[in-house]
């Protein structure tokens, strides 16, 4: 015959105990898990949220820098502005300390679009030619460059005009500081040229333009939203005639 307990009350087993135990230590550490996800996948969106925020920034500031491409209303002498003497594209460029280096395209850009990673310009809104450049390196982000030009009005057909200039860098589209997952290349920019063919782009004013609106500069900067999609803009350089 099974003895009974005198209080009536039964206590658990060391067995049941340690079942216990193990149970809610899986408990833990599923919500744990869970817990890291949804703190890993938010912080990405906030990140990612910033970089989209600030390449739409960037790609402003960008259009506005290019408005000045070929500009010459400081010199009354100057004739209109042309590819490869007043702007041209740079492939393979590379910015070491406040020396820029890379490849010219020197072709006349046709209705199809050739890509590079800096666009180089001259303008001179004040009686002294200046030198700006967008350069978009390898690891990220889109630059603002600026040099000063020393004597008479160059020409970018010489090489020396902008490789032996000595830059100054300004962000404009900063990489993300920490690799965003599933959006490694975030904020990657390319750069490309492109003639209108036989019509001309107009400025903002959308004036018929006698001369210049020969070329469209396309902007691409890789962003977080939308599984990675490009962000693009396209400025009309109404300064450049051929």
């Amino acid at each position: 015959m099974m003895r009974r307990n005198p209080s009536g009350q039964r206590g658990f087993t060391m067995i049941e105990l340690m079942v216990g135990l193990v149970i809610s230590l899986f408990s833990v550490l599923a919500m744990l898990a869970l817990y890291k996800t949804a703190a890993n996948v938010t912080a990405a969106s906030k990140l990612g949220a910033n970089v989209d925020g600030q390449i739409a920034a960037g790609l402003l500031s960008a259009d506005r820098f290019m408005q000045a491409a070929g500009y010459k209303g400081g010199d009354t002498t100057a004739t209109s502005a042309a590819y490869n003497t007043d702007v041209v594209l740079i492939s393979g460029a590379s910015l070491t300390g406040s020396t820029l280096s890379g490849t010219a395209y020197t072709s006349t850009p046709t209705t199809t679009p050739t890509s590079g990673n800096a666009l180089v310009w001259l303008y001179n809104a004040s009686g002294t030619y200046q030198l700006q450049a967008l350069y978009a390196p390898s690891t990220g982000g889109l630059y603002l460059l600026t040099a000063s030009v020393a004597g008479a009005p160059p020409t970018l057909t010489t090489s020396t005009t902008w490789s032996g200039a000595s830059w100054t860098s300004q962000a404009l589209i900063r990489p993300p500081a920490v690799s965003i997952p599933n959006a490694t290349s975030a904020g990657v920019a390319r750069i490309s040229i492109y003639s209108t063919g036989a019509s001309q782009c107009l400025p903002f004013s959308g004036a018929t333009a006698t001369t210049g609106g020969q070329y469209f500069v396309s902007l691409s900067v890789i962003g977080y939203a939308g599984n990675s999609q490009a962000l693009n803009a396209v400025t009309c350089l109404a300064n450049v005639a051929s």
